[in-house]
C-alpha cells in the first residue's frame, strides 16, 4: 500500500523535492556573490535588524559572528518553513481525507487491511517524505558552497527543514480527522499554517521569546552556522509525537468519511440559489471566500501595523535601498511606506492567485471523485461548469488580495500620524489584479489541456515570490522575472498603475481562458 502511495504521487512528490533542491542551491550560491564582503554583511544586517523585516523573516542573532552562512540562515529559514509546510499539508491532507472523500478508502478497508494500517501508512509516506527532503537540502546548501557554513550547520538545516515539514503534516492529518471533507480540511490546515506564521510576526517584533510558544518559532531557534543548536529539532519531533498520537486515536474512534466535528445544514427548505450550478459552486466555496478574506484581510493588517516605524527606520538606514531601491530614499516618508506596501502587496497578489487556482483546479479533481457524474447526466452545460469554477476562483482570488490590501490600508493609518490615501494603496491592488488573473488563466489552461500535469501551475507562484520578494537579495536581474505574469507589474502603489500593461494582461487572461474553455468542451471526461 505504501508503494502504490508513492506511485500515485511520484510526480508531484518530484517536483517538490526537484524545486527545493533548487531553490536552496541557486539561493545559497547567490549568497556568496552578494555577501561575500564585510561591507556587503554590514549593509545587510542593518536591513535584516529592521522590524519591517524582522517580521517576514525573523530576527538575526545579534551574538552570532556575521558570515555569509549566517545570513543566510536567517534570512532563508522562515520562508522555507513556508514551502515545507504547504508541501506537507498537500499531501497529509490528499491521503488521509482525499481518499475517503472519493471512496478509495472505502474499498480498501473492505478488503483485509486495518484502518491502523492505512494511517501507518499515511504517517509512514510522511515521514519518509520529509526525510527525503532532508537529504535533498542537505545536498543542496553542502553543494552551494555557502561561505562560513559548516558541516554540521548543513545537516543542522536539512534536518530542522525535514522536522518541521512532518510536523505540519502531522497537524494537517489531526484536522483531517476533526472535519469531515477533504476542502474543509485543505483550506483548515493552510489557514494553521498561515496564522502561526502571523503569530510569529507579531512575537518577533514585539518580544522574541514569545517566539517559542507558536510552533513556527522552532525553526529560527536554531542559532544556525554559529551555536548550532539541536534542541529545537527535538521539540519539532516531540510535537510530532503528540499531533500523531492524537491524530491515531480520533482516526480510531471515528467512521470512515466522518469527522470528530460534523458541520452539516439543519435547513429545511433549499436555498433559492441550489436550483444551478453557480448556485451549488457558490454554496460550496462560500466559506473559502469567507476564510481567504478573513486571513488575508488579518495578514495585511499585521503588516500594516508596522507602518509608523518604517519611514524613520528606512530613511535612516541606506542598507535598505537593497529592497526598496535607492530611489526611494531620496522621497519622503509616505513614499518610503509605498514602497514597503509594493514588496508586501507581492504576497498579497501570490496568496490570491494560489486562493483562485484552488478553486479552479477542483474541476478535475471533483470530476476525478465522481462528483460531477450526476452534474453532466442532467441538463448542465459545460461552458455552465467550466465558467462556475473559473468566475468564483477569480472572485476568491480577488477579494483575498482586495481584502489583504484594505486590512494594510485601514491599519497602517491606525497608526499613522499622517494618514496615507486608502485609494492609493488600493492602486496596488488594482495593478496586480491582472496578473492575478492571469495566472489563474494559466491555470485553467493546464486544468483542461494537460490535467496530469495541472499541478505545473504552482511553479508560476512560487517563482513569483522568489524572484520579486527576495530578488534584491538575491540579485535577479530584472529580465528573469518576466517568467511570471507578476513580474510586468509596475512599480505600484509608488506608481500609478500602468494601464497599457493592465488591459493587455487582461485581454490575455481572456484568451486563455477562453481556449481552455473550447479544450474543456472537447476533451473527454474520462482524461482523468
Amino acid at each position: 500500500m505504501l508503494r502504490k502511495y508513492f506511485k500515485r504521487d511520484l510526480y508531484q512528490i518530484a517536483a517538490w523535492l526537484v524545486g527545493l533542491f533548487a531553490l536552496v542551491y541557486f539561493a545559497g550560491s547567490k549568497f556568496n556573490d552578494m555577501y561575500g564582503t564585510k561591507a556587503a554583511l554590514e549593509a545587510i544586517k542593518k536591513t535584516l535588524d529592521t522590524p519591517a523585516m524582522i517580521s517576514m523573516l525573523g530576527p538575526l542573532d545579534p551574538n552570532a559572528p556575521l558570515t555569509t552562512a549566517t545570513v543566510f540562515g536567517a534570512d532563508m529559514m522562515v520562508f522555507m518553513g513556508l514551502l515545507v509546510g504547504m508541501m506537507n499539508i498537500y499531501f497529509a491532507v490528499k491521503s488521509a481525507r482525499t481518499d475517503e472523500d472519493s471512496g478509495m478508502m472505502e474499498l480498501i478497508l473492505a478488503r483485509s487491511v486495518s484502518k491502523q494500517t492505512t494511517f501507518g501508512v499515511i504517517v509512514s509516506q510522511l515521514v519518509i517524505l520529509n526525510v527525503l527532503n532532508a537529504i535533498f537540502l542537505i545536498i543542496a546548501v553542502v553543494g552551494a558552497q555557502i561561505k562560513g557554513a559548516t558541516l554540521t550547520g548543513n545537516i543542522l538545516f536539512g534536518v530542522s527543514l525535514g522536522s518541521f515539514g512532518l510536523m505540519f503534516g502531522l497537524i494537517a492529518l489531526l484536522i483531517s480527522q476533526l472535519v469531515n471533507t477533504g476542502r474543509l480540511a485543505t483550506m483548515l490546515s493552510y489557514l494553521a499554517l498561515g496564522l502561526l506564521y502571523v503569530i510569529r510576526m507579531m512575537t518577533d517584533v514585539a518580544n522574541p521569546d514569545y517566539t517559542w510558544f507558536t510552533l513556527y518559532g522552532f525553526i529560527e531557534k536554531l542559532s544556525l552556522y554559529d551555536n548550532n543548536y539541536f534542541l529545537p529539532v527535538l521539540y519539532m519531533l516531540v510535537t510530532c509525537v503528540v499531533f500523531g498520537f492524537a491524530a491515531y486515536a480520533i482516526n480510531q474512534k471515528r467512521d470512515v468519511t466522518a469527522g470528530i466535528i460534523q458541520f452539516e445544514s439543519h435547513k429545511t427548505k433549499t436555498p433559492f440559489y441550489l436550483v444551478n450550478f453557480p448556485g451549488l459552486m457558490w454554496r460550496l466555496e462560500k466559506n473559502t471566500m469567507i476564510v481567504w478574506l478573513l486571513g488575508m484581510f488579518a495578514l495585511g493588517a499585521t503588516y500594516g501595523s508596522i507602518f509608523a516605524n518604517v519611514g524613520d527606520l528606512v530613511k535612516s538606514n541606506p542598507a535598505i535601498a537593497q529592497l526598496l531601491g535607492t530611489g526611494a530614499l531620496k522621497k519622503a516618508n509616505t513614499t518610503m511606506i509605498m514602497s514597503f506596501s509594493h514588496k508586501l502587496i507581492i504576497i498579497f497578489a501570490v496568496l490570491g492567485a494560489v486562493a483562485a487556482i484552488l478553486v479552479i483546479m477542483k474541476i478535475n479533481r471533483d470530476e476525478q471523485k465522481g462528483y460531477l457524474e450526476l452534474v453532466h447526466a442532467k441538463s448542465v452545460s459545460r461552458f455552465t461548469i467550466f465558467f462556475s469554477y473559473t468566475i468564483t476562483g477569480l472572485v476568491v482570488g480577488a477579494a483575498a488580495l482586495i481584502g489583504a490590501v484594505l486590512g494594510m490600508g485601514i491599519s497602517g493609518n491606525a497608526v499613522l500620524k499622517d494618514p496615507i490615501s486608502l485609494a492609493k494603496l488600493m492602486n496596488g491592488a488594482w495593478g496586480f489584479l491582472p496578473a492575478l488573473i492571469l495566472t489563474a488563466a494559466i491555470g485553467s489552461f493546464l486544468v483542461a489541456y494537460l490535467p496530469r500535469l495541472q499541478s505545473l501551475i504552482w511553479l508560476i507562484p512560487i517563482y513569483g515570490v522568489v524572484s520579486l520578494y527576495m530578488g534584491p537579495m538575491l540579485d535577479i536581474p530584472d529580465w528573469a522575472t518576466k517568467f511570471t505574469p507578476f513580474g510586468f507589474v509596475n512599480n505600484v502603489p509608488v506608481s500609478n498603475v500602468n494601464w497599457t500593461t493592465f488591459g493587455v494582461m487582461l485581454v490575455l487572461a481572456i484568451i486563455l481562458i477562453i481556449v481552455s474553455y473550447l479544450g474543456y468542451h472537447k476533451r473527454d471526461l474520462s482524461v482523468n
